[in-house]
């Protein structure tokens, strides 16, 4: 069920990305999606491949 919620803060950063100087593609996009993630609340010592980048956070 992660698919869905990560695509409703993925529509977020583009309307946030779009009332931005900065350019709009899905590049610009992705990459404040993964700027913003957090692994603060992830157990520590958690292998990378288990956890990704992290978890996502709206703008």
């Amino acid at each position: 069920m992660a698919t869905p919620h990560v695509a409703g803060v993925a529509a977020l950063w583009w309307e946030d990305v779009m009332k931005s100087p900065l350019p709009v593609t899905a590049s610009t996009v992705t990459a404040r999606l993964i700027a913003d993630a957090v692994v603060s609340p992830l157990a520590s010592g958690v292998d990378l491949a288990d956890r990704g980048v992290g978890l996502v956070r709206a703008p």
